[in-house]
């Protein structure tokens, strides 16, 4: 008996984790991360992350392609001559920043490297031939910790006076 409570314990801790990186496998990439933001309220959360898009993106105004107050922000930008959209939906104490779309060109031909499979090797790591990938992986944690950060440690956005 006890061996079966600690076999569905596990199975439900599995079942029920959210991811808090984005990682490469066998079925492509990660879709979205959850961050837990303890003692914010959903509103306050959402506040930062549009104060965030603006100091973050060039031109917030065409990055930020829709707003939902107090439910989601939908940014579209682009990396390493690749363009993405990702989504940030909040709730209270936590948010889920989504890659919604991820399309790499070349010429006049775009392709969903969202659709990407069977990038690891037998030992479970990256083939040398997908390596790439792995910088892209980086670049959207950074962006994600980013916000975190900018959400937990309360960074204003600049109010100079005049």
């Amino acid at each position: 008996m006890k061996k079966v409570l600690i076999l569905l314990f596990f199975i439900s801790g599995t079942i029920f984790a959210q991811e808090t990186e984005f990682k490469i496998t066998n079925e492509g990439y990660t879709r979205y991360v959850v961050e837990e933001i303890a003692e914010k309220k959903q509103n306050e959360i959402y506040d930062k992350v549009l104060d965030w898009a603006l100091v973050t993106y060039k031109n917030p105004d065409r990055a930020i392609t829709v707003k939902k107050e107090n439910e989601y922000i939908r940014i579209n930008s682009a990396y390493a001559g690749n363009t993405y959209i990702i989504e940030v939906a909040v709730k209270d104490e936590k948010y889920k920043f989504s890659l919604i779309t991820f399309e790499g060109h070349s010429g006049s031909i775009s392709v969903s490297l969202m659709d990407v499979r069977n990038m690891l090797n037998k030992e479970g790591k990256v083939k040398w031939i997908y390596g790439g990938h792995q910088n892209f992986i980086d670049y959207f944690n950074t962006l994600n910790k980013r916000l975190k950060d900018f959400i937990l440690n309360n960074i204003e956005v600049s109010k100079q006076d005049w």
